[in-house]
């Protein structure tokens, strides 16, 4: 690849391409009042991550990032090991806040 990319000039922030796959994306499909963003109400479909792909210095390392868990309207459907286990009845195990995760 060239330095800088092919087309250097259409580059796009990290922000602005999150924003394109979410709010944008929501509001060009009309569904910004029910997807595009993590509010009440809205379908919470997102995943976790091992790291802050924001704020990863080297934009390779970003191809490293793992998958943790994958939430699907708000339900977990997927984790990576048993890091956001929701606990069987009868477990004394507390749910994760969100400052653990």
């Amino acid at each position: 690849m060239p330095e800088g990319g092919w087309l250097p000039g259409e580059v796009l922030t990290r922000a602005e391409a999150l924003r394109g796959f979410t709010l944008d994306g929501a509001y060009a499909a009309f569904q910004e009042n029910e997807l595009g963003s993590i509010e009440v109400g809205k379908y919470a479909d997102f995943v976790v991550l091992d790291r802050d792909f924001m704020t990863v210095r080297d934009p390779a390392m970003i191809l490293q990032t793992k998958v943790l868990a994958t939430f699907i309207g708000g339900e977990l459907v997927y984790s990576l090991g048993d890091a956001f286990s929701q606990g069987k009845e009868g477990d004394q195990t507390p749910p994760l806040t969100h400052d653990e995760m």
